[in-house]
């Protein structure tokens, strides 16, 4: 009875592979083991992100990629497992390797660092590094001249050591349950994982010699011991590396690349928002703020009919205004820059702080993100989620929920399918192409209809428009950086703009209605948006134009007191919404002008033929004197404006209609002037 029990092995899941080490210059390491994996192997050892529960819903949003089923059953399980003989004997298949990251798991959920590395070099033929707890490396001593110089950092020491990297042992602890140990993540691969799978489940016989080449990855240096040196943290790595492998991939859309990003402060901002969304809102608030769309042509619009926006619509906002050059020091007024200066010079290696909204330091990122969580996260969702038109947007998207969520609790047989369809909103799993989901798919397309049915009988359906909330972003970033000038602060900057927002989409967005005369050519194309960037300047200038409006000024004098708190304000509000409706009928003059143009020789409802050909004459002759000045014959400024006259008298009327009609929408006292020169020779090319 008192046999000596043997100890436990702590790592009992090996694997023999070849060592690597990858690192360029100064790079952060990323350590590798290249080995192989048998299929049943597959399905008991290797891990889904989505099947990692994380701390932060910000890791899933960043690791999880959804499994195209459809895609998998079509394509890839063929591929593998082709219907008869003939194509078995002569098919040829291979996969390339799978990689996968070896996270530090406790209770399920993915820790941040691994636990100092710890070294024996006691034997006199195996070195052996330990993160404890989780995994180790054994290395056969070798000091011939191909050995390898593996260099080990424990504390403030380094050892290096003469190493075999072509056989070397990796041992794991796997977590099970809620143990702590390691779980190996596929991070690249999760396609061709779940098509074996699916094939050794259904035909294993098939896969019975199959031999897969699997790629393990680890950060050495993503320790407790070094958190605090400058060194990303293992989520951080695999975030890293999942972008790099995959940005050029179909399967990761815009969204995860957006997303899983770090050299951008747009992406830093998109992560922290749909946070920030999900803290304040919910999973149901969530479901309207876009962020998995996959392919990258539709990461920058909005492609649900009951999300408010995407990510992707608002990184491309911010990127065109607060990235640029122009707006940099309204960029820094908005991070609340002075608060941080300090901090950024002592966490970089240069001699000052100078960040732009994509260069800054691996060092910096966190305290830039915590400042975008402080000022630029709270002031979007206000914007997005508290201002007009979009609080409606999202009124809408509740009301017709909370239908679906009754209809869920009822004890018939669509609850069980309104249930199917709240988990495919809210948790964004794919209703599946089986007729036993025919009945939820015919839910949430009516969820659907009765949202786009609403949003137009609420006059607010250009509000989930890109350009539109494109437009929304530049005026906002517009405003703050005139008053970033003044000694108001940045929130109370975006209350006012909020304010502007509100008193611009009053009585059902009556100001942007496309039977509007000034709305036709500058934004709208009979009942048709106009998709181009010109639409976006325009949007932008209607917007900030109900600056112009005195009962809009009064508003923001009782609130903010901008016209009697001189120290706060020296700035003329009621002129900069002046200077943006001028703005607008510029861009409405030359658009109206430019569509006179193409379509006056097919006119007939305004024009008489004869006036037609008048044009025509003048037209041509016009166009005979390019040629000239472009041949040398003839001077540009020797250019006639007989045509440009004529078109000036036929659209005159026209303009000052629309004029007037803006005026009035706007609740103008004074009159619109509309300061520059229609120059149509300008659209000719004459150099």
């Amino acid at each position: 009875m008192s046999k000596k029990r043997h100890s436990q092995n702590p790592y009992p899941f090996e694997r023999l592979g070849s060592f690597g080490r990858f690192k360029s210059g100064n790079s952060f390491p990323i350590e590798y083991l290249q080995t192989t994996f048998v299929a049943e192997e597959l399905e008991e050892k290797l891990t889904f992100a989505r099947d990692v529960s994380p701390k932060d819903i910000d890791f899933e949003l960043l690791m999880q990629r959804d499994i195209d089923e459809d895609r998998i059953a079509k394509k890839m399980v063929p591929y593998l497992a082709p219907k008869g003989k003939a194509s078995i004997q002569s098919k040829i298949t291979f996969f390339p390797p799978i990689l996968v990251a070896a996270l530090p798991v406790e209770s399920n959920e993915i820790q941040e660092y691994y636990p100092d590395e710890s070294t024996d070099n006691s034997d006199e033929e195996v070195f052996i590094r330990e993160w404890p707890g989780f995994f180790n490396l054994e290395y056969y001593k070798d000091n011939g001249s191909a050995s390898y110089q593996l260099e080990s950092v424990i504390g403030d020491e380094s050892t290096k050591e003469s190493v075999d990297r072509q056989q070397v042992k990796m041992s794991f602890k796997l977590a099970t349950g809620a143990g702590k140990g390691t779980k190996l993540v596929v991070i690249d691969g999760q396609h061709r994982l779940y098509a074996l799978q699916k094939v050794y489940k259904n035909s294993p016989e098939i896969l019975a010699d199959l031999v897969v080449p699997v790629c393990i990855l680890f950060p050495p240096k993503a320790t407790i011991g070094l958190k605090d040196a400058k060194y990303p943290n293992v989520i951080e790595v695999f975030r890293h590396l999942f972008v790099d492998v995959n940005t050029t991939m179909e399967l990761v859309g815009g969204h995860f690349n957006i997303l899983l990003s770090d050299n951008s402060v747009g992406s830093l901002i998109c992560r922290e928002l749909c946070d920030y969304v999900l803290a304040e809102s919910s999973t149901q608030g969530l479901s309207t703020l876009e962020w998995n769309t996959k392919s990258k042509k539709d990461s920058t619009i909005i492609k649900k009919d009951y999300a408010l926006t995407s990510i992707g619509v608002i990184d491309k906002a911010l990127k065109e205004t607060l990235g640029k050059k122009t707006y940099k020091a309204c960029f820094k007024y908005l991070l609340g820059f002075p608060e941080i200066e300090q901090k950024l010079i002592q966490l970089s290696d240069a001699l000052d702080a100078d960040i732009t909204w994509d260069k800054f330091e691996h060092s910096q990122k966190k305290l830039i993100a915590d400042q975008t969580k402080k000022y630029i996260i709270p002031s979007l969702y206000r914007i997005f989620y508290c201002a007009e038109p979009f609080k409606s947007v999202v009124d809408i998207f509740k009301n017709e929920f909370k239908k679906l969520e009754d209809l869920s609790q009822k004890d018939n047989e669509e609850s069980w399918d309104a249930k199917t369809v709240i988990k495919c909103i809210t948790e964004y799993i794919p209703l599946k192409d089986d007729s036993k989901y025919d009945d939820a798919r015919r839910i949430l397309k009516s969820f659907e209809q009765d949202i786009v049915n609403s949003k137009k009988e609420n006059g607010i359906a250009l509000a989930t428009y890109a350009l539109f909330q494109r437009a929304v972003i530049d005026s906002w970033v517009v405003l703050l950086n005139k008053l970033r000038l003044t000694a108001i602060d940045a929130e109370t900057a975006t209350s006012i703009f909020i304010d502007i927002l509100n008193f611009s989409a009053k009585d059902e967005m009556k100001l942007y209605k496309y039977d509007n005369e000034y709305i036709q050519f500058a934004i709208y194309s009979i009942k048709k948006i106009k998709a181009k960037n010109d639409v976006v300047k325009a949007i932008k200038n209607l917007i900030l134009a109900a600056l112009g409006n005195q009962e809009l000024i009064n508003l923001l004098e009782k609130e903010y007191s901008i016209v009697s708190d001189a120290a706060k304000f020296d700035i003329n509000l009621k002129e900069i919404g002046q200077t943006a409706a001028s703005d607008y009928m510029e861009h409405f003059k030359k658009e109206k002008t430019k569509d006179f143009i193409n379509t006056y020789s097919v006119n007939f409802d305004y024009l008489e033929e004869e006036n037609r050909e008048e044009l025509r004459k003048s037209h041509a002759k016009f166009e005979e004197e390019v040629r000239e000045v472009r041949a040398g014959k003839r001077n540009r400024v020797d250019l006639t404006t007989e045509f440009d006259d004529l078109v000036n008298a036929y659209v005159k009327d026209d303009i000052e209609i629309a004029n007037s009609h803006l005026k009035i929408a706007l609740g103008y006292d004074t009159d619109i002037v509309i300061t520059g020169v229609n120059d149509q020779n300008g659209d000719y090319d004459l150099e």
